[in-house]
């Protein structure tokens, strides 16, 4: 463990993950981190006794069935508390840290101390895994305002993150906020954020911090500014049900609604060329959209 002073831990959610890319992940927190706990939402008999030969994590725990990307996290919150962990990173089976990521981000973290307000998450930028170009700062800040102006280097306040890779102050969020385990996969990373900071929280995203990330299941269609990401029709029902979900919670500002309801309009033309079983997604969201709307 390279850090001091702190005690840090980390969750790394999985369900039925690639082994090169999770053995990777494992071996650096390892080294950076004072726990690592592993959630597994659905795993191979191979994968687990591969796990149990590589070791360098402290709980594999598994969950009933597949409860879903917010009841991992949770449970990773729950082992962070009980072992009384200052920071904890949360991290999606497919991200890769490099060597120094978590004083990395302690560092940017500790550039916000002489705010007087309640910085309760910090978040790196991005670079997708599979392709040579850096996808850099996929910060959901002030609505429509994602990318960072030029020169800007420093921690930069946002609206939203994504999960991976976030640092979460657990020393300051009081009570323990946990993840809404309704919304499965999806958005369940925006609801959060929206929540934090409808209790007065802060949330910061930073250009100095990079991490590695399958962005989606393939690499994304780049059309100008705008990058289509490719999923099965599962994903695509809980995307545009959650959504919805979001338009109507009164945590949502209004400048998200209407972005959220313009990616929905906008993308679903493009979603259905791009995934595989067309008339499957082209249903799925559909469907999600009936479900989000009448709170099925």
């Amino acid at each position: 463990m390279t850090n001091t002073g702190v005690k840090t831990a980390a969750v790394i959610v999985l369900y039925f993950p690639e082994w090169d890319v999770l053995s990777s992940l494992i071996k650096s927190l390892a080294s950076q981190v004072s726990n690592v706990y592993l959630i597994s939402n659905g795993l191979q008999i191979e994968i687990y006794s591969l796990l149990k030969l590589q070791g360098g994590f402290n709980k594999l725990h598994f969950l009933e069935g597949n409860p879903g990307l917010g009841a991992a996290l949770n449970e990773g919150l729950r082992f962070a508390i009980q072992d009384d962990c200052d920071y904890l990173f949360l991290f999606d089976q497919d991200s890769l840290t490099p060597p120094n990521f978590v004083n990395s981000m302690l560092r940017e973290f500790n550039k916000l101390q002489y705010e007087p307000q309640k910085i309760a998450v910090i978040g790196p930028s991005f670079f997708d895994l599979r392709s040579s170009e850096l996808e850099l700062n996929l910060f959901k800040r002030n609505g429509f305002a994602v990318w960072p102006k030029i020169g800007e280097v420093f921690p930069i306040e946002c609206d939203c993150i994504i999960t991976s890779g976030m640092l979460v102050n657990l020393r300051v969020i009081d009570p323990i906020q946990y993840f809404d385990e309704s919304y499965f996969v999806d958005q369940v990373d925006s609801e959060w954020c929206f929540r934090l900071r409808s209790l007065g929280y802060r949330i910061y995203g930073t250009t100095k911090v990079m991490l590695g990330h399958r962005l989606s299941e393939s690499t994304g269609l780049r059309v100008g500014p705008i990058t289509f990401l490719r999923y099965n029709p599962i994903r695509r029902y809980w995307f545009y049900k959650n959504s919805i979900r979001l338009v109507k919670s009164p945590i949502t500002a209004m400048v998200w609604k209407f972005r959220l309801c313009l990616n929905l309009l906008i993308s679903f033309v493009p979603n259905i060329f791009l995934d595989r079983n067309a008339i499957l997604s082209c249903k799925m969201m559909l469907k999600g959209f009936r479900d989000g709307l009448f709170a099925r």
